[in-house]
């Protein structure tokens, strides 16, 4: 059972405090279900792969690709971050800005489809406005695009790691394909195209 802190003492007029949000058994249930699927999403890479190496998995559809970026950089940071994506939502887009605040990702930039931006705006325009304004460095925007990406560029200067696979940064219960490769030339590759995007469509108003 949680308590909430007793309200300060103060003297004078009294002045009217932000209540606490309630912490309701849904709430509990909700995160303790999330640590247990990010443990199991940590499971997926046990290790990196070695440079010049690719190996294939299958995510069960009990997690999603967002825990499985967050466990990766918990254990390798980066210096910078880049997502391909068709879709998204509040909570995955939030873990991952939650790594930029934590220090285990220097920079992120995230992708979109114009899709996922069109039907989502208001969601869309919050998290493009909020990376950009106060995250230096840091990107998001939308095209007409479908790729699933991930690109660690690690902090140590060592061989990147790519994620080329079907998953959104989303959970679909479904089975997703993902292939983790370490190769500079493969991440260069995806980089260049995902920053000429981002940088083209960084300022639209209505996405594609």
């Amino acid at each position: 059972m949680a308590f909430a802190p007793p309200p300060r003492v103060s003297f004078g007029s009294p002045a009217k405090r932000p209540e606490s949000p309630a912490v309701t058994p849904a709430k509990m249930e909700a995160e303790r279900r999330r640590t247990h699927e990010a443990n199991i999403a940590a499971e997926l890479l046990p290790d990196l792969p070695a440079e010049g190496e690719a190996v294939h998995t299958l995510m069960n559809g009990r997690y999603d690709l967002a825990q499985v970026i967050t466990a990766t950089v918990r254990r390798w940071p980066v210096a910078r971050l880049r997502v391909a994506t068709l879709s998204a939502n509040k909570r995955t887009l939030r873990e991952l800005l939650n790594e930029l605040d934590a220090g285990t990702v220097g920079t992120l930039t995230v992708l979109v489809s114009g899709f996922f931006a069109r039907h989502n705006k208001e969601l869309f325009t919050a998290f493009r406005d909020e990376i950009r304004d106060d995250y230096a460095g840091s990107r998001m925007a939308a095209a007409k695009t479908h790729a699933k990406i991930v690109l660690f560029e690690f902090r140590d200067g060592s061989c990147p790691l790519v994620f080329e696979g079907s998953a959104n940064l989303r959970k679909n219960d479904s089975l997703e394909q993902l292939t983790a490769v370490r190769d500079r030339a493969v991440h260069d590759w995806h980089a260049a195209w995902i920053d000429r995007l981002v940088t083209t469509h960084a300022d639209d108003d209505d996405p594609e």
